[in-house]
């Protein structure tokens, strides 16, 4: 039995070893998947284009788990030195596609196979000799992400300035650093679109930025991992720690598995026996007298 609570224990000990280390790396690193970022760094919009803009979003919060329902994708810009300062807004897509009609604008699109491409130069060299229909102007991989930067070409040089408008759901200035998070909560219904702007609506887009996906029910699966990664960890080691003690020798006791040694017996405490100390008999005579 000494050998089976052993076997029992180290099993429960391993089998709370996977949580526990689950539940460390999501608690200390991976926590809501903010950490994790798809960065876009150096990127530079087509020398024409007033707005670099997002796919349209819709999505129908009824499919989506309630523990999913506070999700937030997370857009972090920095504007590139000398570039001005930048504006990000989250819109209707109708409503931005009357904003920016017969303006050149650049588009983060999917790969698709059917669009010509330019010259693959990242800085839009190509752009200026676009035609009347959209042109890949970009195409490739952004940290393991296909993507198209797609040109659609149009005969406007500026846009009014984005902050003069009314239609934004959300909208961050940035000068130096900034952020726009988007929920789900604003992509239910309506299809809407990220754009990125100078704030004067004129061409000349320069800028690092990195995509986020916040999930805070994801840090709460990591405590419930870490705390039944301990609750396990713990309760076999309590077994293997109780089944030692048992099996472990009392003081002045033999070892368990060692047979005791017989008890040596002594004669109870008493007076001590009569001893005759008189005069000793004499001699028996020869047999032969």
């Amino acid at each position: 039995m000494r050998i089976v609570g052993y076997i029992v224990g180290g099993l429960v000990i391993l089998f709370g070893l996977t949580p526990l280390l689950l539940g460390l790396g999501i608690v200390g690193y991976v926590r809501d998947l903010e950490p994790l970022e798809i960065p876009l760094k150096g990127f530079e919009a087509p020398p024409e284009a007033v707005a670099v803009v997002s796919p349209e979003f819709s999505i129908d919060a009824a499919d989506i788990p309630s523990q999913l329902q506070n999700a937030r994708l997370i857009l972090q810009v920095t504007p590139a030195a000398g570039s001005g300062p930048l504006f990000i807004g989250l819109a209707p897509a109708a409503d931005l596609q009357r904003y920016l009609r017969n303006a050149p604008i650049a588009t983060l699109e999917p790969v698709d196979e059917a669009l010509p491409v330019g010259d693959g130069s990242s800085d839009g060299a190509n752009a200026s000799q676009a035609g009347p229909d959209p042109q890949v102007v970009l195409r490739g991989v952004q940290d393991g992400v296909d993507v198209d930067l797609v040109l659609e070409p149009g005969g406007r040089k500026k846009v009014a300035p984005p902050a003069t408008r009314e239609f934004w759901t959300r909208t961050v200035e940035v000068a130096e650093d900034g952020r726009i998070e988007v929920s789900l909560g604003d992509l239910q219904g309506e299809a809407v679109r990220v754009v990125v702007m100078r704030e004067d609506g004129r061409p000349g887009i320069a800028t690092d930025a990195a995509l986020r996906l916040k999930v805070p029910i994801v840090m709460t699966v990591g405590w419930v991992l870490l705390v039944i990664g301990l609750i396990s960890v713990g309760i076999g080691a309590l077994i293997v720690v109780l089944i030692a003690v048992r099996d472990s020798p009392k003081p002045g006791g033999p070892a368990p598995g060692i047979p005791a040694a017989a008890a040596v017996t002594r004669p109870p405490d008493g007076p001590a026996p009569a001893v005759d100390t008189g005069p000793a008999p004499p001699p028996a005579p020869p047999s032969g007298a």
